[in-house]
């Protein structure tokens, strides 16, 4: 998904979605450097879904092994 930082107000930034809606994003969850006009791609990352489950699953088998 592909969305355009519209503005900046206060604490928040105003995005348009490719749909054309608009969504409000804190600041903070931006990456350094954003200003109005910015393009900005927001995708699944299953691959590191997938590395961090096959992680906690390794932590829980070792914490209830011994």
């Amino acid at each position: 998904m592909l969305i355009t930082i519209d503005r900046l107000e206060g604490n928040f930034a105003i995005c348009e979605m490719e749909d054309g809606k608009l969504l409000n994003l804190p600041k903070d969850f931006l990456p350094p450097g954003t200003r109005e006009g910015s393009k900005l791609r927001i995708e699944l990352d299953l691959d590191a879904e997938e590395k961090d489950r096959d992680r906690i699953k390794s932590k829980m088998n070792n914490l209830f092994k011994g």
